[in-house]
């Protein structure tokens, strides 16, 4: 798995108020990241109590529903951060992935996620952190996001970062350099 640099990432200091706020991220947006899920599920949710923001390349022609927030790729990791720290919830309903930078980087900067259960998902989410559910449960998704938006308080910050060390990239380059050790010892 692909670390990350934690010190990059700070944790949100308070859970956004007003609109719940709902994010997706893809690098491309191509159809395996799950945009269509996102977009039917808008569909089920009030748009004057939910808010979307989808960001990343979308496929040409593509148009979002008017309510949506539209930002382009981003390859500063800090506005990433600050754009993790103002949602309340990363969607990633990928229906094909290993293991998604985009969860790691979202747990670390404070902020639950409910993806599919596709690749490594479930060894990045736990239950402090959100939730994974079945491939294309829409009605999953959208129960998940009722709950976490009636329970904001449960998912703080630092409990939805609780457990992030595990995947910070100076651990995993000391742990590969000790299997790499090891591995060199048997020859």
């Amino acid at each position: 798995p692909n670390g990350i640099d934690l010190s990059a990432f700070k944790l949100k200091k308070d859970i956004p108020s007003g609109k719940f706020k709902i994010l997706g991220v893809a690098n491309i947006w191509e159809t395996r990241k799950g945009l269509q899920d996102i977009i039917n599920l808008s569909n089920f949710l009030d748009s004057n109590k939910f808010e979307f923001r989808i960001v990343g390349t979308l496929p040409k022609g593509m148009i979002l529903p008017q309510d949506f927030i539209y930002v382009p790729h981003i390859s500063s990791v800090s506005f990433m951060n600050e754009t993790y720290q103002k949602a309340n919830v990363l969607l990633h309903l990928s229906t094909e992935d290993n293991l998604p930078t985009i969860i790691t980087e979202s747990i670390a900067s404070g902020t639950p996620v409910i993806a599919y259960d596709i690749g490594g998902v479930k060894d990045i989410v736990h239950s402090n952190s959100g939730f994974v559910l079945k491939p294309n449960d829409i009605e999953g998704v959208i129960d998940k996001i009722h709950l976490l938006k009636n329970n904001l308080s449960s998912y703080s910050p630092d409990l939805v970062a609780s457990k992030i060390d595990v995947f910070d990239k100076k651990n995993m380059i000391d742990k590969y350099m000790k299997l790499y050790d090891e591995v060199q010892l048997w020859e």
